[in-house]
């Protein structure tokens, strides 16, 4: 059974993917699920795509492994950016989220993530900050699961294409989520890249 802030993020995504298929349906051939835990009001999920036209041109300046999967060699733009922001139902259901963890965004530090109290213990603190993180890519990897089981993805691209569930770095939770959202067949190749 999903959670309210998966139906909302689920919502939003698939409304994204309706947009973002008008510029790019036949030449995708992977979608991006960018996470960016480090922001000042919560998680922040960035979706894009790239093409085959763009995998063509950036092979000439890098390996063909490089151009296809790595992130830094895909079109930046167009992408849509789903945040506490996106609309007041999703903003709702991510504070409410993110208050179970007991720690709380605020811009007043480095980091940008404060602790609820200065009786907290610091290293509690970097735990469920780390626990939050890891549970936001597996909410993600839930909603691309289900973005493939219903057909949404190939409804809109004409085809099944993976989507890739990342953070700057390809992080191990990361890789996990990308597993357990997509079906093998379709990230192959990509695992194959990743584990190099």
């Amino acid at each position: 059974m999903r959670t309210q802030l998966e139906n909302q993020l689920l919502s939003i995504v698939t409304e994204a993917l309706r947009k973002l298929a008008v510029q790019a349906r036949s030449s995708a051939y992977a979608l991006s699920f960018f996470i960016d835990p480090e922001m000042q009001d919560g998680p922040v999920l960035c979706i894009s795509y790239n093409t085959e036209e763009n995998f063509a041109e950036m092979k000439t300046r890098t390996s063909y492994n490089e151009a296809r999967w790595n992130f830094a060699f895909w079109l930046q733009e167009p992408s849509i950016q789903i945040s506490s922001d996106s609309n007041k139902s999703y903003s709702e259901c991510l504070a409410n989220w993110i208050d179970q963890y007991r720690i709380s965004f605020s811009g007043a530090c480095d980091d940008l993530y404060s602790a609820e109290s200065e009786g907290n213990d610091f290293d509690l603190f970097l735990e469920q900050k780390e626990k939050l993180k890891n549970d936001y890519f597996r909410l993600c990897s839930q909603v691309a699961a289900e973005l493939h089981s219903g057909q949404s993805v190939e409804r809109f691209f004409g085809k099944k294409i993976p989507i890739i569930i990342h953070d700057l770095e390809y992080s191990p939770e990361s890789l996990s989520a990308t597993k357990s959202g997509n079906e093998g067949v379709l990230i192959d190749d990509f695992l194959r890249y990743h584990s190099q």
